[in-house]
Formats: structure tokens, sequence, C-alpha cells
């Protein structure tokens, strides 16, 4: 289970890096042939977010992580998908904005559930309490 979520954390992060720069190409030039690919990987990196917070269900990640990491990638598809309808004219750059953030925010997503996986029951129990001193 630690090998297939550090090969997730792994594929999250080139795949948030190429998500950025095609979106980055999308917004700024025209690059409208590149959606479909940004798409797919888009959908990629909401399905290596939902397998590693099943994984984490099963090492014992605290839940509210897991809740939090299937519900984002919720929202991150339902923007997605909607994005081109939401504030069409000129406010649409703050769509596009949101949507890179919440992008963004699932890549860090799967990098913290991949790490609590890889480090193990205790390390994800303890995560977010203070030290003993």
């Amino acid at each position: 289970m630690k090998r297939t979520a550090i090969a997730l954390r792994i594929f999250s992060g080139l795949d948030g890096l190429a998500l950025i720069t095609l979106g980055l190409f999308i917004w700024v030039g025209n690059a409208d042939a590149l959606i479909t690919l940004h798409m797919s990987l888009g959908i990629a990196l909401i399905v290596a977010l939902w397998v590693l917070a099943a994984l984490a269900a099963v090492s014992g990640v605290a839940p509210g992580l897991i809740v939090t990491g299937v519900v984002w990638g919720l929202l991150t598809v339902a923007l997605g998908l909607a994005q081109t309808r939401i504030l069409p004219d000129s406010g649409h750059w703050i769509i596009e904005t949101l949507h890179l953030l919440v992008g963004v925010v699932a890549v860090v997503l799967t990098q913290i559930l991949a790490t609590r996986i890889a480090s193990g029951p205790r390390a994800s129990r303890d995560a977010g309490r203070a030290p003993a001193v």
C-alpha cells in the first residue's frame, strides 16, 4: 500500500504540473485544442485523489482528511465541468482563477494523503497533535 501511495504521489505531482501548464496555455493563449487533454489529466488527478482517500481509510488516516479528499474531488470535477457556464463574459477570469486554486488544492491533498499513508498508522494518528514536552 505504501508503494502505491508513493507512486500516486509522484504521478499526482507530475500530473498537477502538466495540468497547470496546460491550463495556463489554454487561459492566456489560443490553445483550445488542449482542453480535452487538460480534462483527461484532471479526471486522472481526481481518480488518484479518490484512490488515495480509499487507501487512507484502510491505513487509519484521520477521517476528516479522507472526507475532505472525497468532497474536494467532487467539487473539483463539478467546477471543472461547469466553469464555461459560470460568469461567461468579462468576469470569467474569476472562475478561471478559482478553478486554478481548487485544482492546486486537489494536488496538495493527494500529496498529504500519500504522505500520511506512506508514514504508517502511527504518523497518521499523531498528525496534528502537539508534541509531548
